[in-house]
């Protein structure tokens, strides 16, 4: 009895090495190469890329196209996940991965269209630009070719990793604005309903600003107090069936010196974004350095992953960063019974197969209802 106990024992120890093995593996064969040498028709002459003790890649080509090339295969090897979920964000693609799920996801955002946008944006684009996202997506493809494994994200989700295009750079784009400004969306149709049942003065009172908002500069204006809205009982009676949490205070700092005021009388830039703390983090840092205009050019920063281009950083001589500006990037038309419309089936994959998903447009935009309006 006790033979056969141990027999057991030691073929369910070989059989957890041996998982442990074949996870390891597939790990393993999944992490991008980091030495070595390639040959590609992605880029017009010797090139390299370099990462220092803190996995920072440094590229060093000799022009511009060949650097987007460059970037595109490191975030390819690096971010391709992080990258594939924010153009799918932005498209409403995501319950393709996750399945039924995200499917009301992605139905918020393929109101918006952005995948067709981005495709007449790239049309619009100066040919130069063009080339710049087509050798950045050829630089992310030829980087998931040369990957023997995918990634375990898609293991875990049983899904394909598609293709890197040219548009979807102007998704990830299109991602971030969500992110910092999508709320201003569902704020302005909030607004809209608040008025229509309750009036101006309680749009008023709920938008009114607050010390938040006053000049750093000490200067004032004039603010008129906000009005409190009658309201019924009933509505004063209303259950809370939830505490209502404290709102976040949100917010991004950024600040510069003048030289005059510095010991070396160089100036000093200081960025800090605000945004959520993620795994990996939003943004990607490198360094790319090309010849131009028969000077060589040295750019250091952080990059988007998706995106060809230093996003905040430092050529040397000039530095530059930026904090989301919270404001109005929206506005609600309301349309009239001579304003023409179309429905537009749109089709969004899902594991389960395509869902149809009707999304109406006007010349000024897709459409919502409310209350008999349009």
């Amino acid at each position: 009895m006790f033979r056969k106990i141990r027999a057991v024992f030691i073929v369910l120890i070989l059989l957890a090495l041996l998982a442990t093995a074949v996870v390891y593996g597939i790990l393993t064969m999944s992490l991008p190469t980091l030495s070595g040498t390639t040959i590609s028709d992605g880029v017009s002459e010797e090139s390299k890329i370099q990462r220092d003790a803190l996995g920072t890649a440094i590229i060093t080509a000799q022009n511009r196209k060949d650097v987007s090339y460059l970037l595109g295969y490191a975030h390819g090897q690096d971010r391709f996940f992080q990258m594939d979920l924010l153009r799918r964000n932005a498209a409403g693609e995501l319950a393709e991965l996750f399945g039924d799920t995200a499917l009301t996801l992605d139905e918020n955002k393929r109101f918006h269209l952005f995948r067709k946008r981005s495709q007449e944006i790239v049309k619009q684009l100066p040919i130069d630009q063009q080339r710049q996202l087509e050798a950045y997506a050829e630089g992310v493809n030829d980087a998931l070719s040369h990957q023997a494994y995918p990634s375990f994200e898609y293991v875990l989700t049983r899904a394909e990793r598609k293709p890197w295009k040219p548009e979807d750079s102007l998704l990830a784009i299109f991602s971030m604005y969500l992110d910092l400004q999508g709320r201003g969306v569902d704020r302005d149709f909030t607004m809209a309903i608040l008025n229509a049942h309750f009036g101006p003065d309680m749009v008023a009172f709920v938008s009114q600003p607050s010390s938040y908002q006053a000049a750093l500069d000490g200067s004032e204006f004039e603010i008129n107090p906000a009005p409190v809205p009658r309201l019924e009982k009933k509505h004063l009676q209303t259950a809370v069936i939830t505490e209502i949490d404290k709102s976040p205070l949100v917010g991004s700092n950024n600040w510069a010196v003048g030289g005059a005021l510095t010991s070396s009388g160089k100036g000093m830039l200081s960025d800090d974004m605000h945004l959520g703390m993620n795994v990996p983090v939003i943004w990607y840092r490198a360094q790319i350095n090309y010849p131009q205009d028969g000077k060589q050019r040295q750019v250091t920063g952080i990059t988007l992953p998706g995106a060809p281009a230093i996003v905040v950083g430092t050529n040397g001589q000039v530095a530059w960063g930026f904090t989301n500006g919270y404001i109005d990037t929206v506005d609600w038309y309301i349309l009239s019974d001579q304003d023409k419309t179309t429905l537009v089936t749109e089709k969004i994959p899902t594991k389960s197969g395509d869902h149809s998903f009707l999304v109406e447009m006007s010349d000024f935009g897709p459409v919502r209802h409310m209350q008999g309006k349009r």
